[in-house]
């Protein structure tokens, strides 16, 4: 059973955006197991995991925002933290679901400012760019944290997805290190995903001195590469579909002779109209 599990944490762990329950309920089946309550904290441990990776979204009560699961606001391994708000939650990972939310005392000194500055920033772009989009930024000792996520669920044609971004800057030296994650599901009639990463390093020309303009520095340095990585993600795509997945198709059959579609389709009729007598 100990190695089923760790196949099954696996599992969890790659589940498609939108789709953890489905996987969860397969592994159920899969592990022929009636009663999972006393399984039930290693697959807490899975599902908080795999929530942290994903950035998962939640809503707070009397938020008008939403916030994000992420190691980042990590406050215990029942706690987090929303830095808009200055709230504490703690987050039942297995049923997606909020509670004990408590204010927490944040002191409002120049770092709070920065954050707040470029909190705002980050939430005007992302907006602007993403229909279902969340951002949280985090800062601590010199060391900032913006995260941004965004999901498309669309079960019923049978495709869902995520995008992912988190951006680490240095305060400091103003340098940007930072990634972007795309994760696509589509699966009618089969079962395909699109996997897609992309790094970037930039440095900030602004001075942190000035919140409001070291937060638009950040966000047009982020806009850029996003912007940038999307048009270079197109093209990539339409070259494949125009010359590799062409190139892998025959220009002719065996026979060296194009296909007269038109009489194969005449031949098709005539079968219809006359068809042979057993």
């Amino acid at each position: 059973m100990e190695e089923k599990l760790k196949i099954a944490h696996q599992f969890i762990l790659e589940s498609p955006p939108g789709e953890l329950n489905d996987v969860f309920n397969d592994i159920i089946v899969l592990l022929d197991i009636d009663d999972y309550k006393d399984l039930l904290p290693q697959f807490v441990k899975s599902f908080q995991e795999y929530n942290n990776a994903n950035f998962i979204p939640v809503e707070l009560p009397e938020q008008k925002t939403k916030t994000i699961i992420s190691k980042f606001g990590m406050i215990d391994d029942e706690h987090y933290l929303d830095p808009r708000s200055g709230n504490s939650f703690a987050f039942d990972h297995f049923h997606q679901k909020v509670d004990d939310v408590q204010k927490v005392e944040i002191e409002e000194n120049d770092e709070f400012k920065l954050r707040e500055a470029v909190d705002k920033e980050i939430q005007k772009y992302v907006s602007e760019h993403f229909p279902e989009g969340v951002n949280a930024v985090y800062y601590k000792e010199d060391k900032m944290t913006i995260i941004i996520t965004a999901n498309k669920y669309n079960p019923d044609n049978f495709w869902n997805g995520r995008w992912r971004s988190i951006y680490h800057v240095n305060t400091e030296s103003n340098e940007v290190t930072g990634y972007i994650k795309s994760n696509v599901h589509y699966y009618e009639d089969g079962n395909v995903q699109l996997e897609w990463k992309k790094d970037t390093t930039f440095t900030i020309s602004k001075d942190k001195s000035n919140p409001n303009d070291y937060a638009k520095a950040i966000a047009r340095g982020i806009d850029d590469f996003e912007r940038n990585a999307e048009v270079s993600l197109k093209e990539t795509y339409n070259d494949q579909a125009n010359n590799v997945l062409k190139a892998l198709r025959r220009a002719l059959p065996v026979t060296k002779q194009k296909m007269d579609w038109n009489q194969i389709s005449y031949f098709k009729l005539g079968n219809e109209l006359n068809p042979k007598s057993k």
